[in-house]
């Protein structure tokens, strides 16, 4: 297997892309899809370096599957910019503040989608 840590949300390629088209000045919707290109940039990577996902056991068929990793959130990106020390705690905490109004009013989930009604799972495979 290639070198690489297949739960990994975050590769050193994706903190570069995130510096140069980080701007404070960004819309909402505008961070919601730099996450989404961020995400796919991540896919890229992964399938480029050859990292698969870890396996895990699914409770619906009981055989074993590839995951693939969760979307970047808005919020994973803020603490990345904290992490990268683009913004300071007090811009961390106010970003905070607002994306969770903001996705409230607009009834968005953590990816910046439309909220979607629960549904009763009755097995977790696509198979």
């Amino acid at each position: 297997m290639p070198s690489g840590d297949p739960q990994r949300a975050w590769f050193p390629e994706m903190f570069v892309d995130l510096k140069v088209k980080w701007n404070p000045s960004l819309t909402w919707d505008e961070c919601i899809f730099l996450c989404r290109e961020l995400t796919e940039g991540r896919k890229q990577l992964r399938e480029r370096k050859g990292i698969r996902g870890p396996r895990m056991k699914c409770k619906g068929c009981g055989g074993y599957h590839e995951m693939n990793p969760v979307p970047i959130s808005v919020r994973s990106m803020h603490f990345a910019l904290r992490k990268l020390k683009i913004i300071d705690q007090e811009d961390f905490e106010i970003r905070e503040k607002d994306w969770l109004q903001y996705q409230r009013c607009n009834k968005l989930d953590v990816y910046g989608k439309p909220k979607q009604p629960k549904q009763n799972k009755t097995s977790g495979c696509n198979d």
